[in-house]
């Protein structure tokens, strides 16, 4: 009861990872975290269903699954709704899962500052597979190439799985 209270007392101030382990651990009821990712702004609020969504099954789990999708498409900020979306991909399956992924690569493709671009392609990278993989990699390093500021282009390219 403490436990129930502090949580609902912090409202949308607590982590996702801390709603699935509260589940986890029987503290917390998945519908009454479920309930909590409602007083999460969009972005937040995608990334706790995903979270959460691995301890349902059934339609339920599709039910949440297909909340987190709608959620993350409506994020205007186009490196969080590329996050998103990826975070997303691989719990989907078959056509669901390429279509998402494809979707968030669009959306990475958007992306106007060359830094936030070349890292968001990067960290959607290793969910592709052969050819794809390395095209999108080589699509990051070049990005990352055109970044005008030395230190931010330094910068990427050591964070680059390619480099």
């Amino acid at each position: 009861m403490l436990i129930q209270a502090s949580i609902k007392s912090m409202e949308s101030n607590y982590a996702a990872e801390l709603l699935a382990e509260l589940v986890r651990h029987s503290l917390l009821s998945i519908d009454q975290a479920l309930h909590l990712t409602e007083l999460k702004e969009d972005e937040d609020k995608a990334h706790a269903l995903s979270v959460l969504a691995p301890q349902l099954s059934g339609e339920e789990r599709s039910h949440v699954l297909n909340e987190a999708l709608d959620v993350a498409r409506t994020i205007s900020n186009e490196p969080n709704r590329a996050d998103a979306l990826a975070a997303l991909a691989p719990q989907l399956s078959g056509e669901e899962h390429s279509h998402v992924l494809n979707e968030a690569l669009d959306v990475a493709r958007t992306i106007s500052d060359e830094q936030h671009r070349a890292r968001t392609l990067a960290a959607l990278a290793p969910q592709l597979s052969g050819e794809e993989r390395s095209r999108v990699l080589n699509e990051a390093l070049d990005v990352a190439r055109t970044i005008r500021d030395e230190w931010h282009r330094a910068r990427t390219l050591r964070r680059s799985p390619h480099s």
